[in-house]
């Protein structure tokens, strides 16, 4: 992981960085997925965080089509604020992204999925 002067995250597999006018809300793009259907796609999705980060977990939403998820539809995931009795505080901008990429090329369904 490379992390970035401006707060950009960089992975292998994926690149997220703060809004520059509200820190509350991340953007990332999820490419380089190995799995069909996926395979040379770029899909663009949101972090928001509630102020009292990392205490509670964030809000997960795909903007761009995926054919997995919903677009603008809250992500009911472990790791969001669909479930913040499972929350952990150390969780970070990259594992929520990671969790949610792996969960990305599964078949689970839940809220948001499709």
């Amino acid at each position: 992981m490379a992390e970035h002067p401006r707060g950009q995250i960089t992975e292998d597999n994926f690149v997220a960085l703060p809004d520059p006018d509200n820190i509350f809300l991340w953007y990332f793009v999820v490419y380089g997925l190995k799995e069909d259907p996926y395979l040379g796609g770029f899909y663009i999705g949101k972090l928001i965080f509630p102020p009292d980060y990392p205490w509670r977990p964030p809000s997960i939403m795909m903007i761009s089509k995926s054919g997995r998820f919903t677009q603008n539809q809250k992500i009911c995931l472990s790791i969001s604020d669909y479930h913040p009795e499972l929350w952990n505080p150390s969780w970070s901008i990259r594992t929520i992204v990671t969790g949610l990429i792996s969960f990305f090329t599964s078949n689970q369904h839940t809220v948001g999925s499709q």
